[in-house]
């Protein structure tokens, strides 16, 4: 889905969540309040959340000269590491290839002489 087409879709999402509300009016606290629903009834991803900050953000700034503060509402990616278990089963990998390599390196002094 095209960049312009989600956006669009976050802001029609939201705009007929609030059907009836003066838009105006709407506090940070109602959007958040928003996104958490959507968070549990739609499981929807950080960056489709981003989205919807973004396009609810830059509509308020358009239409009612409004800037919002959602930066506390952006979630940080989840950053991948390696756990220890993992790392030391590369690192015996790494040991245990050395022995073999140092084995081999035996061997063929060996037989050469």
């Amino acid at each position: 889905m095209s960049s312009t087409k989600s956006y669009t879709n976050a802001l029609t999402k939201f705009l007929t969540a609030f059907v009836g509300s003066l838009l105006e009016k709407v506090k940070e606290q109602n959007i958040e309040n928003f996104l958490f629903h959507l968070q549990k009834t739609e499981n929807i991803s950080s960056a489709y959340q981003k989205q919807f900050l973004n396009a609810i953000g830059k509509y308020y700034e358009l239409f009612y000269s409004r800037k919002l503060d959602f930066k506390y509402l952006y979630l940080k990616r989840k950053q991948k590491t390696l756990n220890s278990f993992k790392l030391f089963g590369f690192k015996r990998k790494l040991d245990v290839f050395g022995c073999v390599e140092g084995f081999f390196e035996f061997h063929s002094r060996a037989t050469e002489g």
